[in-house]
């Protein structure tokens, strides 16, 4: 039984890119696999993540990078660009 085929999202008439390319199943990704994906400069990441703006990041050990849950960070990914969408801004 593998995974369904996620149908596009699409707000205000605008489909929203997904984050992971068909057929990528990790669970887990680093910052700077999330900043290529994404296209978000590192340094913006890092700093959201110090704010607590990205929700499933966490650290297997103090002082070390950083990782992210697929399903937190998917949903993240669909808010953000909604809003990015409707606003303009981020």
């Amino acid at each position: 039984m593998g995974r369904k085929p996620k149908v596009p999202l699409v707000i205000a008439g605008m489909e929203v890119p997904p984050l992971f390319p068909p057929g990528d199943h990790r669970k887990t990704i680093t910052i700077q696999q999330l900043s290529e994906l994404s296209g978000i400069p590192l340094g913006t990441l890092r700093d959201w993540v110090h704010y607590g703006t990205i929700p499933g990041a966490f650290q297997r050990k103090k002082h070390t990078k950083w990782l992210f849950r697929r399903e937190p960070l998917e949903k993240w990914w669909v808010e953000l660009i909604g809003r990015h969408m409707r606003t303009g801004t981020y």
